[in-house]
């Protein structure tokens, strides 16, 4: 009976211990009746009770203070709850609602996460998510698309012939900065020898500037003709795109592509294009 006793002791203390003795400070707000602030005051409250932690009126007594701001933003309301230690912040989280009704939910989410000091976008649970947060699921940035064609000089593997070839491409991309993702194809003659590829690829750009740096990677399906041989494809590129923030774009690139047989065909060749 003495060892019942003193698990359960040692179970309530343990629960005790994750308590925390908070101060809450009155809400403040800009563009937001007075009534409204105080509602939400009271809602931080009952929220901060519902997560077992004690609500002091002393705050010298206080592990740590929260402070919760309210405002208007249009039709909708932009809550903040700042978590403070020591008289500086420790942690501070906000959360957007499209009215106030919606405050018992956005209190009981910043109340949580900012205690713990998490982000709000990753303590969300089932019944808690808001009206903002469903409209966000349902928005995508719009991708910027276009035809692109280029031309260069090319090598290729396994050919007798020491000369030239040409590289031509083509196809279409669609540009979501940072990434631009593309559908084409590449044709390569050297010496009456041909390689002929199509497949999806991408490129990663290294900043949002006019001129950019930028590597690419691709896979397809192909044919050569020294072989002759087909086969899945691969490739690796690297290159500069000049005017970004126009509708016509100028790209100087590389590219070095290889068929994934049993004596590896392939070119690497040098191109100039246009996307328009």
């Amino acid at each position: 009976m003495r060892i019942k006793q003193l698990l359960l002791i040692a179970f309530l203390t343990g629960l005790n211990g994750y308590a925390d003795t908070v101060f809450i400070e009155r809400t403040t707000g800009t563009g937001v009746e007075d009534d409204d602030i105080s509602a939400v005051t009271e809602v931080v409250r009952s929220a901060v009770s519902q997560q077992g932690h004690t609500i002091t009126s002393n705050k010298d007594k206080a592990d740590f203070t929260l402070k919760p701001k309210l405002m208007r933003l249009g039709s909708a309301y932009l809550m903040t709850l700042d978590k403070v230690k020591s008289g500086r912040v420790a942690y501070s989280n906000q959360m957007k609602a499209k009215e106030l009704e919606e405050m018992d939910r956005v209190a009981t989410r910043l109340v949580r996460s900012t205690i713990d000091e998490k982000s709000v976008g990753h303590d969300v649970r089932v019944g808690e998510t808001v009206h903002e947060e469903s409209k966000q699921s349902m928005n995508r940035r719009s991708a910027r698309n276009g035809t692109f064609v280029g031309v260069g000089p090319a090598w290729m593997r396994n050919v007798v012939s020491s000369s030239v070839g040409l590289w031509v491409s083509g196809g279409y991309a669609f540009d979501v900065n940072p990434v631009m993702v593309r559908l084409g194809a590449e044709f390569v003659n050297q010496g009456g020898a041909f390689f002929v590829d199509g497949g999806i690829g991408a490129s990663y750009f290294f900043s949002d500037r006019d001129t950019t740096p930028f590597i690419s990677a691709d896979l397809g399906y192909g044919l050569e003709t020294v072989t002759p041989i087909g086969g899945f494809t691969g490739g690796l590129g690297a290159g500069v795109q000049f005017l970004r923030t126009s509708t016509l774009n100028i790209e100087i690139a590389i590219r070095y592509a290889v068929m994934f047989q049993s004596t590896f065909p392939g070119f690497f060749g040098v191109r100039v294009a246009l996307y328009f």
